[in-house]
């Protein structure tokens, strides 16, 4: 996966713990479903179609017609090789 683009940092508190979220515009790279991430802070990282998110239970409901108005309202990335 490569980071193309940082989108948003959000900063709230859930059940009295201070949470930061960061939300990135990212492309696959090749087959591998790895995430380098040697802190171990990134919770969850998966492929998901416009379809999926609509349905899904997401972690912060807040932000899903944020993620809906991101993949609907860019174009897709295409790394020429």
């Amino acid at each position: 996966m490569k980071v193309i683009e940082k989108l948003r940092v959000k900063e709230t508190i859930i059940q009295g713990i201070q949470v930061k979220i960061h939300y990135f515009r990212v492309v696959k790279i090749g087959e591998s479903s790895g995430i380098n991430d040697p802190d171990g802070n990134i919770a969850e990282a998966e492929w998901k179609s416009i379809a999926e998110i609509k349905t899904m239970t997401h972690a912060y409901p807040e932000d899903s017609q944020y993620l809906l108005e991101q993949l609907t309202q860019q174009p897709l990335y295409r790394e020429r090789i």
